[in-house]
């Protein structure tokens, strides 16, 4: 009752500063005391117009003071003096719908339509509807424009239709979850779409699974809107616990095995009833191996062979409540395409006993590499035409270095092999050096290997015992090469001679790599082409340049770019097998899958990790029932109107009108009649 005590003070203060005024005013000249009157003057009736009103200000003045008083009871909303409260009819709810790969469980995405449509219909009326679906990115279906001038039920029937359009048979769709990305393009959207009314208060209602595989690393790099509220409807699965499938990194060698089998790695999210399952390849029962997984673990397993003769299979886990993840597309190993220019200035380049020769021969495909040679002279200007990786041999120009460097500096691979007629000016221009020297060693006697660096990469299959004898290669002819300690440049020597100088030396260039023999394979120079070390060390080279021998890497749904072999972009929308177009022209069969981290099915709450990013929560929880949109839209003036607080104003208004009026009044006494008429 405190709250009321000021009115009535105000109340009686209008009746009583009336009064007072009125007891206050002088009598007329004229005035006789009552108590001196013996008889009644007899006065003569005044005859006046019945609708002539004289006193216009004091009718004014009472009409004033009834019409604040009548305003300040209704207690009126005038929105526009709000502030920074929300401003009628600006603004805006965005419904968000997950449609990511977890949401194929169970009945959840019928769930979730109803959550959408009821969502839709129960905003605040002074709201403009908007409604997308996300998963990696945000995809509008129902605009602000568009929406803006339909009901809530013709609004739900336009989303319906919408998402019937966007989305292909019963299942949502199969990509991951990026909630911060989505959220972030959410709030643009709204920005967008609002203008310059900064003002405005939205809302974004997310209805998810809030599975724990979601993405928000993009919230750490914006600072939340404070206009912009979230409202999180979660629709949980009866079953949480989920298996996942996905293919682990392969071993690090490169040999093609007699039975093709691939790593495995099983994670288990959530308490199921069993810790069993099984794998085996689909259609070839016989592959069926069994293995278990404790809950909230994850382990890598060797697959059963890939079977023999085929070019593509589905490896299959058994023995889990929801299957959306349980198959894994694997494509069989495919050599990779390696395109190599050979530069030289040697005519009959490719007569035996030439470096081209050997190389040719060297080079055959494999199941882990397809390589492709051309020749090209040396003197002419550099023509790449699609090339990974450049042998230059003999003598080249200063101008063919700095385009070579220039090439490898791109990510592409640069082999030297060096001559007697190499020029040391053309060789430290194409390391980039400055300083260095050489010069042609002794040849009186061979020279051999020494200093093998076996923890390199490229000599790295060398290392065990039975195969690191690198002994029987002679070298009749090689260069001396001097790095001086002040060089600008930093290569590394893999091996070197026993004279102590370096024999082949790396450097790294931008993206790419550069290597250069300080001798050549060809049995004039060396006897490295005749040896069972020459093609190893080659292959090695090109795995430490990232011409890895894989099998073909598996892909998955939204994140591909594929090119048909008809030349169009192609983006995978579901998992499978799909022909990729090579470089080269050659088409090669690409696996994709569904994303690992869909697989993580333990659901989060919403409110709480969202909070740590600072995202502003919507008050109406999904706790709380929703009210009818009369009791709402009351509810918010209400609040508006309290806010305002103008009953104060008005009162003060009436008291100004009763006090003018009182004394206009006691201002415009109407003359007394005059005695005896």
């Amino acid at each position: 009752m405190n709250f009321l005590f000021p009115l009535y003070l105000l109340g009686a203060a209008a009746i009583a500063v009336p009064i007072v005024l009125h007891l206050r005013r002088r009598p007329p000249k004229d005035h006789v005391p009552f108590g001196s009157l013996m008889f009644l003057e007899k006065t003569p009736e005044r005859l006046t117009r019945r609708t002539r009103i004289e006193r216009w200000w004091l009718l004014a003045l009472r009409c004033l003071a009834l019409i604040a008083l009548a305003f300040m009871f209704s207690r009126p909303l005038f929105p526009a003096l709000s502030g920074d409260e929300a401003v009628a009819g600006t603004g805006r709810t965005v419904v968000l719908l997950d449609r990511s790969a977890s949401m194929q469980r169970e009945d959840l995405w019928d769930r979730a339509l109803a959550a959408a449509e009821a969502a839709i219909e129960d905003r605040d009326l002074d709201h403009e509807a908007g409604a997308a679906l996300f998963d990696e990115t945000l995809t509008i279906i129902g605009d602000f424009p568009a929406w803006r001038d339909l009901s809530p039920s013709a609004q739900t029937a336009d989303f319906r239709r919408a998402v019937a359009a966007e989305t292909t048979g019963p299942a949502p769709g199969w990509k991951r979850t990026d909630l911060g990305a989505t959220l972030i393009a959410a709030t643009d959207w709204l920005s967008d779409s609002s203008g310059n009314e900064e003002a405005a208060r939205h809302e974004i209602v997310i209805i998810s699974d809030f599975a724990e595989g979601l993405e928000t690393a993009a919230l750490n790099e914006i600072a939340w809107p404070e206009n912009v509220a979230v409202r999180c409807i979660p629709i949980a699965a009866e079953e949480e616990s989920n298996l996942t499938l996905g293919l682990a990194a392969r071993a690090p060698d490169t040999a093609a095995r007699e039975a093709e089998t691939h790593r495995i790695r099983v994670s288990r999210s959530g308490i199921g009833n069993t810790d069993r399952f099984s794998l085996e390849w689909e259609g070839f029962p016989a592959t069926r191996i069994e293995s278990y997984l404790a809950a909230g673990a994850s382990r890598v397993i060797e697959s059963p062979p890939f079977p023999a003769g085929a070019s593509t299979a589905v490896l299959l886990l058994s023995g889990d409540a929801h299957d959306f993840d349980n198959r894994v597309h694997v494509a069989a190993r495919q050599p990779r395409p390696l395109p190599i220019l050979y530069l030289s200035a040697e005519e009959g380049g490719e007569s035996a006993g030439t470096p081209l020769f050997y190389l040719r021969r060297a080079i055959q495909e494999t199941s882990a590499l397809a390589p492709s040679l051309r020749t090209a002279p040396v003197d002419q200007p550099l023509d790449p035409e699609g090339a990974e990786a450049i042998f230059v041999q003999g003598d080249w120009p200063v101008e063919r270095s700095r385009e070579l460097r220039s090439f490898a500096e791109s990510g592409g691979l640069v082999i030297a092999l060096t001559s007697e007629d190499t020029s040391i000016g053309s060789f430290g221009t194409l390391f980039d050096a400055s300083g260095w020297t050489w010069k042609e060693a002794d040849s009186s006697d061979y020279a051999m290997l020494a200093g093998l660096d076996f923890d390199h990469p490229v000599l790295a299959p060398f290392a065990r015992a039975q195969i690191r004898d690198f002994t029987k290669i002679r070298f009749w002819k090689h260069r001396v090469l001097t790095i001086p300690d002040s060089a600008n440049a930093d290569p590394v020597a893999i091996a070197g001679f026993d004279t102590g100088s370096p024999a082949l030396i790396e450097s790294v260039a931008g993206d790419g790599r550069l290597y250069a023999f300080l001798s050549g394979w060809e049995p004039d120079e060396s006897q490295l082409a005749l040896s069972s070390k020459f093609v190893p060390i080659l292959y090695s080279i090109f795995e430490n340049s990232g011409y890895q021998a894989r099998s073909a890497p598996t892909s998955f749904v939204g994140e591909a770019r594929f090119e048909e072999p008809g030349g169009q972009l192609v983006v995978p929308e579901a998992p499978g097998f799909y022909e990729v177009r090579r470089s080269a022209g050659e088409t090669v069969t690409r696996a994709v899958n569904v994303h690992p981290s869909e697989g993580k099915t333990v659901a989060l709450d919403a409110d709480t990790f969202l909070s740590e990013f600072g995202v502003v929560l919507a008050s109406d929880q999904t706790s709380e029932e929703p009210s009818d949109d009369a009791s709402r839209l009351a509810r918010d003036r209400e609040e508006t109107e309290r806010d305002q607080k103008l009953w104060k104003w008005l009162v003060l208004a009436v008291l100004i009108f009763l006090i003018a009026e009182t004394w206009l009044a006691g201002r415009t006494q109407l003359p007394a009649a005059p005695a005896g008429s």
